[in-house]
């Protein structure tokens, strides 16, 4: 699963989000996924009120608006969320249950994510 998800990850995040998780994407061999299906409607209610709550709680996270946009939009009644993470960078990857499509990406801060180690 993670070759599939990685080559997804990669056409999605470019520019500076791909370098900053480069080492996640291109020198893990297999870091640490746990995915789960949802129905969509419930994803975005509780995305919608996590993405407005104050980066003091929850540490700076980014990629709810394109990940709100796309959950709104989506026909799917249920999606699949990929928590993947390694030693020091964590993603949050919302995909269609046949994960060819990401829907979007949550990127954390990595000061606010070492602190909750």
């Amino acid at each position: 699963m993670w070759n599939k998800l990685k080559s997804l990850v990669s056409d999605y995040l470019k520019g500076e989000e791909l370098e900053r998780y480069e080492s996640l994407l291109y020198n893990e061999t297999a870091p640490s996924i746990k995915s789960c299906t949802v129905c969509t409607k419930q994803v975005f209610d509780i995305y919608s009120l996590r993405a407005g709550l104050p980066s003091s709680l929850s540490g700076k996270i980014r990629g709810f608006n394109k990940l709100l946009k796309e959950l709104d939009k989506t026909k799917d009644s249920k999606i699949f969320i990929h928590r993947v993470s390694s030693s020091n960078k964590k993603l949050v990857i919302f995909t269609n249950c046949d994960i060819t499509r990401v829907m979007g990406i949550l990127t954390f801060s990595e000061r606010k994510y070492d602190e909750k180690k």
